[in-house]
């Protein structure tokens, strides 16, 4: 692609013996919209934490802009949020 902005090669991530992510490859064109679609527990949240740098890929490649996200992961900042339904009963 042209204008890649994001590429996943050969991304793996596992849990213990538990395998969330297997070879995963894609490339996401920069002005273009894209959808994570799938049934539950096929691995959209552990792409998106991996993206986020929240968690680390067992192996393979993660690249922005060119360069090795990996790097990027080391000195992200990571939030936790907390959620208490009795503090926000009307949503």
């Amino acid at each position: 692609m042209a204008n890649t902005i994001i590429k996943f090669s050969g991304v793996n991530k596992r849990y213990g013996e538990t395998m969330a992510l297997k070879q995963i490859d894609f490339e996401l064109e920069q002005g273009k919209f894209y959808t994570l679609l799938g049934p539950s527990g096929c691995g959209k949240t552990t792409i998106l934490r991996i993206l986020a740098g929240f968690t680390d890929a067992s192996a393979g490649t993660i690249e922005f802009k060119g360069k090795k996200l990996m790097i990027y992961q080391q000195i992200s900042v990571k939030l936790i949020l907390f959620f208490r339904i009795t503090l926000y009963s009307h949503i």
